[in-house]
This record gives structure tokens, sequence and C-alpha cells, in this order.
């Protein structure tokens, strides 16, 4: 299966999502945690992380809802409902609102925010 790529425009309430979740130490703590073990699920995590619960939970719902983690549903060692947590083989991409420039020859595109332009104009 191949890598995704998602992109979220900076003003979007998804792209605010997975921001808060990088600046969170323990939302970098679990997205860390989950690139170790493919399957998880939250319990597992809360103890590992020695984090309550409910936040882990909280965190994991706000992850999969940016599209950053999937959820599956099995069944555990005494044969009881269980959902697993896996984090989505993607790429996390925040688009500035850069223009897109053709580089010459070279025949692909790329993000230009627009600094060297006024960097041109201003008198530093």
């Amino acid at each position: 299966m191949g890598r995704r790529r998602l992109v979220f425009d900076y003003r979007s309430w998804k792209a605010r999502v997975v921001a808060m979740e990088l600046t969170s130490k323990l939302g970098r703590a679990i997205i860390g945690r989950m690139r170790e073990k493919t399957y998880i699920t939250a319990s597992q995590l809360a103890r590992d992380l020695n984090a309550p619960l409910p936040t882990v939970l909280y965190h994991l719902t706000r992850l999969r809802i940016a599209g950053l983690v999937e959820m599956y549903r099995g069944y555990g060692k005494r044969f009881r409902p269980v959902i697993y947590y896996k984090l989505s083989p993607s790429e996390v991409v925040i688009d500035l609102g850069g223009e897109k420039i053709e580089r010459g020859g070279e025949g692909e595109n790329r993000d230009r925010g627009g600094c060297d332009r006024e960097r041109r104009g201003s008198k530093l």
C-alpha cells in the first residue's frame, strides 16, 4: 500500500488540529509510540505513556478525524471486541498559499512563498 499525501489549507480546522497535535507533547508521544508498534489499543498507549486513558482517547480521536490515524475493530485475548489504532501511511502537507512556479527545464512545480520578491523590493 502506497503513501498518500494529506494536503491541508492552513486556514482549515483540520490543519489546526494537526498543528495542535504536533505541538502537544502527548500528541507527539502517541505518534512516536504508534510508529514503533503497528497496531495498538488506547489502553496500551495509556499504559506505555503513563497518561490517563480519556486523554489518550481524546488525542486519538483528533488524529483520526485529521486522517493521521486509522481505527480497526478486532478481538482481544478473550475474544472481546477491541479497537486497534494504526498510523496512516501518509505525508502531511500544510499549504501556506505560496504561488506555484515552474522551474526551467526540470518540469517540477515548487512552492514559493514570495520572500524573494518581498526582499528585492525592500531596503534592508
